[in-house]
């Protein structure tokens, strides 16, 4: 929102810790919200760039496709096909009535919806370790040696450890099942080299754009060149409309971004922000998930407390900070009460906040956690916030900026 020539956030986006704890998603970069506003909006392809006569007298647009492929290609290295065009990372694989593994559902949120998958195909679950509460690969190998599935499916959104790709690649290999990894919430973190790349390992990649890749709301797909072909057709026109050109065009300056020098000390410092707010939860008497986080995010179980994430939710939004209610593993409660909270640090990496930040942040929160309903302590807690959160705004003008973490004009202070 632009008032008087100052750009301001809805809802005082800059006076609570929005997104501060919340998943992945968290402010663009500017350069990439400029290109997502660009005039290509107006133009819809409907022919890939190879197609020289759908394409002719559109050389701007034929080129942000092309460039977008390249600079995925570029920053995972890797002899892949892509497509850039996808409103969203979707899961392309024609119906069969057929076992497919997806996992670990313990770990899933209420943002995803299974109703089309469940509805197309025949899911097995496999499942976490209850002592371990990580990925159990020896249940998921006997799983797969009994049902024969014709694909195993990773990837997670709210799991704090990190995932054995090669491991999984090969209990899918040893049963001839195709093998694909969704690393929405690790795309970021995987450009930056701090998680292991799955691009190697798996016949199919997809992710979103919008999280700790820092780009516009969108995904692409990465196959192995022998699925190409295929790919592009299901996706257009076999499951979506035109593409969305200014989006291809953020896209392209996001990972632009991801290939900057700058961009893997922006993945470090997430998961250092992660690995410090955890570790400052659990000395506040907290059970962390796992026991603790490698990647960007983990959990807090409240229900060991005899507290509900319903009951968490709105009282840290009351004191300015933002959370979701997650399940837990082995979780008791409904997943609309949810057993815990789910928290990430992307968010507030972008706007510039180190490891010292994260202990003031745990402390409010296990401060209201430990209070909960205290509605003085909540105003006192917010003032506070937004005092805090006022030194790390998102943007200080629209086109008056200082780089961000990444290296590269954006987000950050």
């Amino acid at each position: 929102m632009i008032e008087n020539g100052e750009e301001t956030t809805l809802v005082g986006g800059q006076a609570v810790l929005e997104g501060v704890m919340m998943r992945s998603p968290h402010a663009w970069g500017v350069a990439v919200r400029k290109e997502n506003g660009e005039i290509v909006t107006h133009k819809e392809p409907l022919e890939k760039p190879s197609e020289r006569k759908k394409w002719l007298g559109w050389p701007l647009v034929r080129g942000l496709v092309t460039l977008g492929q390249a600079m995925t290609l570029g920053y995972r290295a890797l002899q892949y096909s892509v497509n850039v065009a996808l409103e969203d990372a979707q899961k392309e694989v024609a119906p069969e009535k057929r076992i497919e593994f997806k996992g670990p559902l313990m770990y899933a949120n209420l943002f995803f919806s299974f109703a089309f998958m469940i509805v197309m195909y025949k899911f097995i679950p496999y499942g976490v370790s209850k002592e371990t509460e990580t990925i159990d690969y020896d249940e998921l190998d006997r799983l797969a040696r009994e049902h024969n599935p014709k694909m195993i499916v990773a990837g997670a959104s709210a799991y704090s450890r990190l995932i054995d790709f090669p491991r999984m690649a090969a209990i899918a290999k040893a049963v001839g099942a195709l093998f694909f990894v969704d690393m929405a919430h690790i795309a970021g973190l995987v450009a930056g080299g701090m998680h292991p790349s799955p691009v190697p390992h798996a016949d199919f990649v997809s992710t979103t754009t919008h999280k700790t890749l820092r780009g516009p709301r969108g995904g692409l797909v990465l196959c192995k060149t022998q699925f190409a072909k295929e790919l592009d057709r299901i996706t257009f026109p076999g499951t979506q409309g035109g593409p969305l050109m200014h989006i291809i065009a953020a896209k392209a300056v996001c990972l632009k971004e991801a290939a900057d020098p700058g961009f893997s000390e922006y993945a470090k410092q997430i998961v250092a922000n992660a690995r410090r707010l955890a570790a400052e939860i659990s000395k506040a008497g907290f059970r962390i998930v796992t026991g603790g986080t490698d990647n960007h995010l983990f959990l807090i179980d409240l229900y060991s407390r005899g507290v509900t994430g319903k009951d968490a939710q709105p009282a840290l939004d009351r004191a300015g900070i933002t959370v979701n209610k997650n399940s837990i593993p082995f979780d008791p409660t409904p997943p609309m009460t949810a057993g815990g909270i789910r928290l990430g640090t992307p968010a507030v990496t972008t706007r510039g906040m180190r490891e010292a930040d994260m202990e003031r942040i745990a402390a409010w929160i296990a401060e209201v956690l430990s209070h909960l309903g205290d509605a003085g302590r909540e105003r006192r807690i917010r003032a506070e916030v937004a005092e805090f959160a006022s030194q790390y705004p998102l943007y200080n003008r629209r086109w008056e900026f200082t780089p961000s973490l990444a290296g590269s004009p954006g987000a950050a202070r």
